[in-house]
Protein backbone atom coordinates (compact mmCIF):
# COMPACT_ATOMS: atom_id res chain seq x y z
CA UNK A 1 0.00 0.00 0.00
CA UNK A 2 2.81 2.60 0.64
CA UNK A 3 4.56 1.88 -2.58
CA UNK A 4 0.93 2.96 -3.98
CA UNK A 5 0.70 5.66 -2.08
CA UNK A 6 4.32 7.01 -3.02
CA UNK A 7 3.55 6.04 -7.31
CA UNK A 8 0.50 8.76 -7.07
CA UNK A 9 2.64 10.99 -5.27
CA UNK A 10 5.22 10.72 -7.73
CA UNK A 11 2.75 10.67 -10.54
CA UNK A 12 0.99 13.93 -9.48
CA UNK A 13 4.80 15.61 -9.02
CA UNK A 14 5.32 14.84 -12.46
CA UNK A 15 3.05 17.67 -14.19
CA UNK A 16 4.03 20.08 -12.18
CA UNK A 17 7.70 19.45 -13.04
CA UNK A 18 7.10 19.31 -16.46
CA UNK A 19 5.40 22.68 -16.38
CA UNK A 20 8.39 24.34 -14.39
CA UNK A 21 11.11 22.71 -17.03
CA UNK A 22 9.08 24.63 -19.87
CA UNK A 23 8.93 28.39 -18.62
CA UNK A 24 10.42 29.75 -22.04
CA UNK A 25 11.20 33.04 -23.42
CA UNK A 26 8.47 34.84 -24.32
CA UNK A 27 8.71 37.55 -22.28
CA UNK A 28 12.21 38.17 -22.72
CA UNK A 29 11.78 38.45 -26.68
CA UNK A 30 9.10 40.75 -25.95
CA UNK A 31 11.42 42.85 -23.90
CA UNK A 32 13.84 42.54 -26.21
CA UNK A 33 12.00 43.11 -28.82
CA UNK A 34 10.94 46.66 -27.19
CA UNK A 35 14.79 47.88 -25.97
CA UNK A 36 15.64 47.14 -29.29
CA UNK A 37 12.88 49.56 -30.88
CA UNK A 38 13.37 52.00 -28.31
CA UNK A 39 17.16 51.73 -29.01
CA UNK A 40 16.75 51.90 -32.77
CA UNK A 41 14.60 55.21 -32.37
CA UNK A 42 16.84 56.91 -29.87
CA UNK A 43 19.38 56.19 -32.02
CA UNK A 44 18.38 58.14 -34.91
CA UNK A 45 17.31 60.98 -32.95
CA UNK A 46 20.79 61.41 -31.17
CA UNK A 47 22.87 61.49 -33.95
CA UNK A 48 23.08 65.32 -33.58
CA UNK A 49 23.04 65.45 -29.62
CA UNK A 50 20.70 64.88 -27.39
CA UNK A 51 17.80 68.22 -27.02
CA UNK A 52 14.52 68.32 -25.92
CA UNK A 53 13.52 67.82 -28.96
CA UNK A 54 14.16 64.26 -28.66
CA UNK A 55 12.48 63.62 -25.58
CA UNK A 56 9.81 65.59 -27.46
CA UNK A 57 9.90 63.40 -30.78
CA UNK A 58 9.72 59.80 -28.36
CA UNK A 59 6.44 60.95 -26.22
CA UNK A 60 4.97 61.87 -29.43
CA UNK A 61 5.87 58.58 -31.09
CA UNK A 62 4.88 56.64 -28.13
CA UNK A 63 1.27 58.49 -28.59
CA UNK A 64 1.16 58.54 -32.37
CA UNK A 65 2.89 55.11 -33.51
CA UNK A 66 0.37 52.74 -32.14
CA UNK A 67 2.35 49.78 -33.16
CA UNK A 68 5.42 51.07 -31.34
CA UNK A 69 3.33 51.53 -28.43
CA UNK A 70 2.43 48.01 -28.24
CA UNK A 71 5.80 47.01 -28.35
CA UNK A 72 6.94 48.54 -25.95
CA UNK A 73 3.38 48.01 -23.58
CA UNK A 74 4.47 44.46 -24.62
CA UNK A 75 7.63 44.72 -23.79
CA UNK A 76 7.15 45.92 -19.80
CA UNK A 77 3.62 43.46 -19.22
CA UNK A 78 5.54 40.85 -18.41
CA UNK A 79 9.48 42.05 -17.60
CA UNK A 80 8.55 40.16 -14.03
CA UNK A 81 8.63 36.70 -15.90
CA UNK A 82 11.88 37.43 -17.35
CA UNK A 83 13.89 36.83 -13.78
CA UNK A 84 12.30 33.36 -14.31
CA UNK A 85 12.49 32.81 -18.01
CA UNK A 86 16.69 33.67 -17.75
CA UNK A 87 17.30 31.62 -15.12
CA UNK A 88 15.30 28.49 -16.61
CA UNK A 89 17.24 29.41 -19.82
CA UNK A 90 18.23 26.44 -22.37
CA UNK A 91 20.99 26.31 -25.15
CA UNK A 92 18.07 26.32 -27.73
CA UNK A 93 16.85 29.69 -26.17
CA UNK A 94 20.30 31.30 -25.71
CA UNK A 95 20.39 30.77 -29.30
CA UNK A 96 16.90 32.22 -30.22
CA UNK A 97 18.38 34.99 -28.50
CA UNK A 98 21.02 35.90 -29.64
CA UNK A 99 19.13 35.68 -33.53
CA UNK A 100 16.97 38.21 -31.83
CA UNK A 101 19.82 40.56 -31.26
CA UNK A 102 21.58 39.63 -34.59
CA UNK A 103 18.36 40.73 -36.68
CA UNK A 104 18.73 44.01 -34.57
CA UNK A 105 22.29 44.51 -35.74
CA UNK A 106 20.67 45.83 -39.64
CA UNK A 107 18.28 48.32 -38.11
CA UNK A 108 20.82 50.05 -35.44
CA UNK A 109 23.32 50.42 -38.31
CA UNK A 110 20.44 51.91 -40.34
CA UNK A 111 19.36 54.51 -37.46
CA UNK A 112 22.64 55.58 -37.22
CA UNK A 113 23.47 56.03 -41.03
CA UNK A 114 19.96 58.35 -41.50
Amino acid sequence: MNDEANNEEVNEEAPAQEAEASVGIKETQEALKGAGALLVFILSRLKDGAGIDDAMAIFAKFQTDEEFKKVLADAYEGADKIKGEVKDIDLMEGLALGKDVIDLVPQILEALKK
